[in-house]
C-alpha cells in the first residue's frame, strides 16, 4: 500500500496553509472531502462538490494574504495555476 501524500492547502485570502494527508490514487473529489473535514467550520455551509481547488505552488515565507488575484505576474508565468475542475481525477506524488 502506497504511502499518504502531505498537501499543503490554503483557503483563497488566508495567510495560513494547512496539511491534508491523503493516499495517491485517490480523486479530488476525495480531496475535496477531506478539506472540508479538515477545515469543518470554514466549510459549515459548502458541499465539498462545491469546493473549488486549484494546484499552484506558493511560496510559504514572506507571509502574506493569499489570493489567486494578488499573485503576481511572476508567479502567474512560473507557478501556472490550474484549477482542478475534474474530480475524478487522481491525486498523484
Amino acid at each position: 500500500m502506497a504511502n499518504e501524500v502531505t498537501l499543503f492547502c490554503i483557503v483563497d485570502g488566508d495567510s495560513t496553509a494547512f496539511s491534508v494527508d491523503i493516499l495517491p490514487g485517490k480523486t479530488v473529489d476525495h480531496l475535496k472531502k477531506k478539506i472540508k473535514e479538515e477545515k469543518s467550520k470554514v466549510f459549515s455551509e459548502v458541499d465539498p462538490d462545491e469546493l473549488i481547488l486549484w494546484h499552484v505552488s506558493i511560496p510559504s515565507t514572506p507571509k502574506r494574504q493569499i489570493t489567486l488575484g494578488n499573485l503576481t505576474d511572476e508567479e502567474k508565468d512560473t507557478k501556472k495555476p490550474e484549477e482542478l475542475e475534474d474530480p475524478t481525477i487522481e491525486i498523484s506524488e
